[in-house]
């Protein structure tokens, strides 16, 4: 890849690739800033290239921008990336592509992260609106479409978006103390989940379920889906702590923890924190004479 002072020369998506692969370390290590100068340098070679901002590879730029941001803690800096990012790839991808639910959403992520509540579930609820049109195209048309096997992954993977938008809005009313809602929001998004999960457990016992999937891809949507059930499950768990619904507290966080242990060591932090709403509301039990910790 020929480099200059201020521009990546982007010939082929292989070049590309290997500038995104100069930055994989830097993000591995925390070096946010010097990952950060590596993706407003595609920014700009895009926007050059391109002649503005007319083209989705732009918009993706100015996403992967955002996400840096979002990690690094600059909250209203990525805030600005993903109302760009969402803005581009609203006028150069079809209103209802993925592309813009995904980057509706790390923008309604950023408003959460400012506190500003009511500008998150607007975010949230507008990625919620293409993922639920998206659902609704394949299950309409499940069998007057070619492709059948990339529609079926398209459809799943719209299906574990809304799950994942679900939890953020719930995340939103909790932090509202609207627990009701929270708890109603949560087990949409589990309802979603857990059909996925067995899915998975399905296949992986090999009861005849075929899927064309690569292995690889299915094993990081496994993972991801995993991941994301857990923490919704932990998510409503503190919903029933905070109802002190001890019991039920239990069982949520305890299915959490039990879905972690396949992904993560015992010591990662999102299994601690699943063993301490365990202790904490088992510490609550009537009978229960000290605290669990």
């Amino acid at each position: 890849v020929d480099i200059d002072e201020d521009l990546f020369i982007i010939e082929a998506p292989a070049h590309l690739y290997a500038v995104h692969h100069m930055a994989e370390p830097l993000l591995q290590q925390g070096q946010f800033d010097e990952a950060l100068k590596i993706f407003q340098k595609i920014y700009k070679s895009q926007k050059q290239k391109h002649g503005g901002d007319t083209h989705y590879h732009v918009g993706s730029a100015l996403h992967n921008i955002g996400v840096v941001q979002l990690w690094a803690g600059r909250f209203k800096e990525a805030l600005q990336s993903f109302r760009s990012a969402s803005r581009v790839r609203f006028q150069t991808l079809k209103s209802d592509h993925p592309d813009v639910a995904v980057s509706l959403i790390k923008l309604g992520t950023a408003f959460f992260a400012l506190n500003q509540y009511s500008e998150a579930i607007e975010s949230f609820n507008r990625a919620l609106k293409i993922a639920n049109a998206i659902i609704s195209f394949y299950t309409n048309n499940a069998s007057h479409t070619a492709n059948s096997n990339n529609n079926h992954c398209q459809h799943q993977q719209a299906l574990l978006t809304k799950a994942k938008v679900l939890n953020n809005i719930g995340c939103v009313h909790f932090q509202k103390r609207q627990y009701s809602v929270s708890m109603s929001t949560f087990l949409a998004a589990l309802e979603i989940q857990r059909q996925w999960l067995g899915d998975c457990a399905d296949a992986r016992e090999g009861d005849g379920v075929v899927s064309n999937t690569p292995s690889s891809t299915r094993g990081r949507r496994e993972f991801s889906t995993v991941f994301d059930a857990s923490i919704c499950l932990n998510n409503l768990g503190r919903v029933y702590i905070e109802m002190k619904d001890w019991d039920m507290a239990i069982v949520v966080c305890e299915e959490a923890h039990e879905l972690q242990r396949n992904v993560f060591q015992r010591r990662h932090p999102i299994v601690v924190m699943s063993t301490c709403n365990i202790k904490y509301a088992k510490s609550n039990l009537p009978g229960a004479t000290i605290a669990a910790f």
